[in-house]
C-alpha cells in the first residue's frame, strides 16, 4: 500500500511538473481521465498513466466542489448545486456517476468539464423542494 501511494504521489508530481490543464478543458477529455479510477482503486498494481489520470480526475472533482463551496460562502447561498440529502458519495463514486452520465450524453462532450460534472451531480442527487 505504501508503495502504491508513493507511485501515485510520484506520478502526480511528475504530471504537475510536465503539464498544465486548461481550465476550460472539454468534458470528454477530463472524463476520460476518470475512466482510470476503478483500475487504481482495486488495490492491484497500476500504471503511471492510470495513477496520474486518477489524480487529475479526483483533483478536478475536488476543485469543482471546493469552488462551489467557496463561492457559496462568499454569496451566502447553499453550498452545492446538488443535494446528497443525507447520502454519502465518495469522490470515486462521483467520478463513476459522471463517466456514466457522459457516456449517455455525447452531445455535451465539447462543453467545459465543470458544467457537465455539475449537471451529472444534479441529476444523480436532485435537491428536494
Amino acid at each position: 500500500m505504501a508503495m502504491r501511494c508513493l507511485s501515485i504521489t510520484t506520478s502526480l508530481i511528475l504530471w504537475a511538473t510536465l503539464s498544465t490543464v486548461n481550465a476550460q478543458e472539454t468534458a470528454k477529455a477530463i472524463a476520460d481521465y476518470c475512466r482510470f479510477v476503478p483500475e487504481v482503486t482495486t488495490g492491484a498494481p497500476t500504471s503511471a498513466r492510470a495513477a496520474s489520470s486518477f489524480g487529475l480526475c479526483l483533483g478536478f472533482i475536488m476543485g469543482v466542489t471546493d469552488g462551489y463551496v467557496i463561492g457559496s460562502i462568499k454569496s451566502g447561498s447553499t453550498a452545492l448545486p446538488w443535494c446528497l440529502n443525507g447520502q454519502q458519495a465518495t469522490r470515486e463514486q462521483q467520478a463513476a456517476i459522471w463517466v456514466k452520465w457522459m457516456d449517455k450524453t455525447p452531445q455535451r462532450w465539447h462543453e467545459p468539464a465543470s458544467i457537465t460534472f455539475v449537471a451529472a451531480m444534479r441529476e444523480a442527487f436532485p435537491c428536494r423542494n
